[in-house]
């Protein structure tokens, strides 16, 4: 929507001249809203998907969240995981994506082409600590999903426990 603020973003794609923001919404497979929140129009979705989540103070119990492409990236999908929720999104040109196991010698009969990563054990054991203590903070509310996301894709090399 076109909107005058000190957060709005110039988009001529959908704004033209003017300057705008983007409302992402969390919406239940029983057609309720349980959440909104007004974002930059220049940020990737994916950013956004887990604050909704994480503050909904619905008695709507979240069992699976679904997104399209721009709500999914790996960082997302692993703090799902990390966060015990299931995530399910639904990807455009699933054979351009790069899927990760741990076990290098297991064959996939279907799917063998798409698993290209390798998971590291280490990393992540090494990391778990810090792992869970994110994941505290996140349930807890002591920082929100969008913000801990957007700090650690700000590091000009990756950060060490994105790799994790």
């Amino acid at each position: 929507m076109t909107v005058r603020s000190q957060t709005a973003t110039a988009i001529p794609r959908y704004f033209g001249c003017g300057r705008g923001l983007t409302f992402y919404t969390w919406t239940s497979d029983q057609f309720s809203q349980y959440g909104s929140k007004p974002i930059p129009s220049t940020v990737r979705d994916a950013t956004y998907v887990l604050d909704g989540i994480l503050d909904n103070e619905t008695e709507l119990p979240i069992a699976e969240h679904t997104s399209d492409t721009a709500g999914y990236t790996d960082l997302v999908f692993s703090l799902f995981d990390l966060l015990g929720l299931q995530f399910s999104p639904r990807l455009r040109d699933l054979g351009d994506q790069k899927l990760y196991r741990f076990d290098t010698s297991i064959r996939y009969q279907n799917i063998g082409r798409l698993v290209r990563g390798t998971l590291k054990p280490r990393l992540i054991l090494g990391h778990w600590d810090e792992m869970l203590r994110v994941a505290g903070s996140l349930k807890l509310g002591w920082v929100t999903a969008s913000l801990f996301i957007a700090k650690l894709q700000s590091f000009r090399r990756q950060n060490v426990l994105t790799g994790a």
